[in-house]
């Protein structure tokens, strides 16, 4: 029994793994017999579960402000007072947090009903049930529409999955040790933990997360885990099957089994079957992309692809050496050394009569920060066209790429230089207006700067660079042809949030600098300078950027 590949567990949890691993040696109780509980919890899908399904983004409320402040603590805030102002670290992590989301909210289901079931919610925030609906005294009796916080709260129940001490004492090992863990103390009604199954098809897709509640002996060495599954409410009848004479699980995500998609398994060598515990998510985490004593002191640039549809493109990651994570002949590898990967629990694609994984997002890859590297967007398997967004997000250095347009045998490229705080975008050849956006701050106000490339020439390579001791920003393209630019900085105050605009254009090999300082001061103007590189004779063009609205 191990644990992720990018974490170690904590000397409590050892000590708990290896009481597990001395149990499993010993025979399986000869009292049980077919059709027998051997062990239960005692929680319930009623009432103990959601009364309604899974859902995507279908317009539910995601994470706030309030919410990452709660999660990861006033780290998260610039300087000032009032509500919480987001740094543009925090604001771009949140975002594809939120958008790491729409595929669906399951592990949030999932972990939510858990840490209400053993009586945690006070540690979560609040101090009961009744604080998502009036009335309510469990979770089954709560209604999802219009109800923002506790839309708020899956959501953040959501992202516990992205916190390295859920990851760190996730246990991944083999089906039959797995079954000894749950029946040797991890489905103990008094025990302090408990506990969400995380499960995958073979090479990490279709991530979903369902909650063990009991297991029933079936036959030799067969056993079935009854679970909670988020996206069949009230459904009692659901089983994840494990065979400790092959060391296989298998469970079917629809009542019908007609679908391939529908069925997820695994053996002793894939790690398709994980535990992750509830209990250290609760509390303010350490912030690893905050900066100073309220950060984590992060060591690694994390990246992030997040779709729009039920298929996604593949991400991979070459570092300068040409070794690659992510992705390559079908298969998920990591040879980038000190790379880690977070595999993603999220779907949840509703379809009549049950639903279907047609896909899964993409793993979070986290590349030592020191590392430069190069990200190819790999849309060639894709059967439909899809809209991407590319997240890189440092201990001081966060970027965005957007409007990703991958559509079949297509593929896209970005470049990341840490040290010189620059990206070189090459978009794929269905992106019309290539967009990138970074964070920047000043002492009272955030900002978030997006440069959009208007209908960019197929094949241009676009550069930005970020200047943060000096507040400016720096981009232009390979291309030597006449071309425009939109620039759109959204300032974030604690009092309010603004936003400034204006087009530039520029031509032959002409640069453009941002000069975005000036609007963390009262009336102070932003201002955009072109110039010719080698020609002092070509004037200086200063251009300032206008206040939209």
């Amino acid at each position: 029994m191990t644990s992720r590949p990018h974490g170690s567990l904590s000397a409590a949890r050892i000590f708990l793994v290896l009481s597990v691993l001395v149990a499993a040696l010993m025979a399986i109780p000869a009292a049980a017999s077919a059709g027998t509980i051997v062990a239960d919890n005692g929680f319930r899908p009623d009432p103990d579960g959601f009364s309604f399904p899974n859902y995507g983004n279908e317009g539910q409320k995601g994470l706030d402000a309030a919410e990452f402040e709660r999660l990861y603590g006033p780290g998260v805030c610039i300087s000032g007072k009032g509500r919480c102002v987001l740094t543009p670290l925090a604001r771009a992590v949140m975002k594809s947090y939120n958008e790491g989301s729409a595929d669906g909210h399951c592990f949030g289901f999932a972990t939510l009903a858990e840490l209400i079931y053993k009586g945690y919610l006070p540690r979560f925030g609040y101090s009961g049930v009744s604080a998502f609906g009036a009335g309510a005294t469990n979770p089954f009796q709560l209604g999802i529409e219009g109800n923002d916080v506790l839309q708020r709260s899956i959501t953040r129940a959501f992202d516990f999955q992205n916190l390295e001490s859920i990851n760190e004492n996730t246990i991944v090992a083999t089906p039959t040790q797995i079954l000894n863990f749950l029946l040797h103390g991890g489905l103990d009604p008094k025990s302090k933990e408990i506990w969400t199954f995380e499960i995958f098809q073979y090479g990490f897709q279709a991530g979903h997360a369902i909650t063990p509640y009991a297991v029933e002996k079936v036959g030799p060495g067969e056993y079935e885990v009854l679970a909670y599954d988020n996206n069949w409410p009230a459904n009692d009848e659901r089983r994840l099957r494990i065979n400790t004479n092959t060391d296989t699980w298998s469970y079917y995500a629809m009542v019908s089994p007609g679908y391939p998609q529908a069925m997820y398994e695994g053996n002793a060598k894939s790690e398709t079957l994980r535990l992750a515990p509830v209990t250290p998510g609760l509390g303010v985490q350490p912030c690893p992309f905050c900066v100073g004593r309220r950060g984590g002191g992060s060591k690694y640039n994390q990246v992030r692809l997040d779709g729009t549809s039920n298929e996604h493109a593949l991400l991979v990651i070459e570092d300068p050496k040409g070794r690659k994570t992510g992705f390559v002949g079908g298969k998920f590898v990591n040879q980038i050394p000190g790379a880690r990967v977070l595999p993603r629990s999220s779907t949840g694609v509703q379809l009549k009569g049950g639903t279907l994984w047609k896909d899964s997002p993409t793993p979070v890859v986290e590349v030592p920060k020191n590392v430069e590297f190069d990200v190819r967007i790999d849309g060639r398997h894709l059967g439909v066209r899809d809209r991407e967004t590319l997240s890189l997000v440092g201990p001081t250095y966060d970027a965005t790429v957007e409007n990703l347009i991958m559509a079949p045998h297509q593929e896209a490229r970005v470049g990341l230089s840490p040290k010189g705080n620059a990206i070189t975008y090459l978009p794929s050849a269905k992106t019309v207006s290539p967009a990138i956006t970074l964070g920047a701050e000043s002492k009272n106000a955030a900002y978030s700067v997006t440069v959009a490339a208007l209908d960019a020439p197929k094949g241009s390579s676009l550069t930005f660079v970020k200047e943060p001791k000096q507040q400016l920003m720096w981009f232009g393209d390979t291309t030597k042809q006449k071309r425009t630019y939109q620039v759109t900085i959204k300032r974030f105050t604690s009092k309010a949030s603004r936003t400034f605009a204006r087009q530039v254009t520029i031509s032959g090999n002409q640069q453009a600098f941002l000069y975005y300082g000036p609007l963390g001061k009262r009336n102070g103007h932003a201002k955009i300078v072109v110039y010719t590189p080698g020609h002092r004779d070509h004037p200086v063009k200063e251009m300032p950027i206008e206040l939209v609205g």
